[in-house]
């Protein structure tokens, strides 16, 4: 019995941050994107390829990466990814000349280098619903300005905690719960998607506590 035979089934699926905004970014010029992402989620779920063009790296220095073809209408990408226990873990989607030649090295590393917390559990059901016409996670600038009132009142009321947690401690519960006071049913990925990621995000947290003049008090008490 060969080995994909007998290897069950993963149990979930999750994403990096970048894989999250190059979605939000590249569903607007394919709108067949998220259908296509479905059909590679639910091949996976049954344990197949998704296509031909569905095939680890072999030779090269993404080893032990693999990557899928995605046939679109409006021309081709390719999701980056492996498979880590029961998880499909999403790395990147990019199109063909993105992997291609000298940027293939700066690939690699960048792989090898992301920490399990950088992965977020995904609902690929949700997130890659081809029948929501507003699929792709993104807020609206209405969104964003109210996020950034969200994050600047924490500041200004010195509610470090909740800051330290997600700049320093990667855990965002209790700042998320606090933005959804500002935009109800904010989805996390939908966050760190459209400001560019979590690092992003927290580089703007940071930028706010300097322009506030609290940078030196935040250090003080959570450095």
């Amino acid at each position: 019995m060969r080995l994909f035979e007998i290897v069950a089934p993963p149990s979930e699926f999750a994403i990096t941050n970048k894989f999250a905004s190059n979605y939000s970014k590249f569903v607007k010029k394919h709108p067949d994107l998220s259908q296509e992402l479905m059909k590679f989620c639910i091949a996976k779920r049954e344990g197949r390829k998704y296509g031909k063009r569905d095939k680890p790296f072999t030779g090269s220095p993404l080893a032990g990466f693999s990557h899928a073809h995605l046939n679109l209408k409006g021309g081709l990408l390719i999701v980056i990814y492996n498979r880590v226990g029961g998880t499909i873990r999403l790395y990147e989607l990019l199109p063909h000349k993105g992997y291609e030649g000298s940027n293939i090295p700066a690939l690699s590393r960048w792989l090898n280098s992301i920490p399990d917390s950088a992965l977020t559990i995904i609902n690929p059901d949700v997130l890659f619903d081809p029948d929501d016409e507003s699929v792709g996670p993104e807020l609206s600038d209405e969104q964003k300005e109210q996020i950034m009132n969200a994050i600047y009142e924490l500041i200004s009321e010195d509610a470090f905690d909740i800051l330290d947690n997600a700049v320093n401690r990667n855990v965002w519960d209790e700042l998320i719960e606090w933005l959804r006071m500002y935009v109800p049913d904010l989805d996390e990925n939908a966050l760190f998607a459209t400001f560019g990621g979590q690092e992003v995000f927290k580089d703007m947290i940071v930028k706010g506590l300097k322009d506030y003049g609290k940078l030196d008090d935040f250090l003080k008490n959570n450095g």
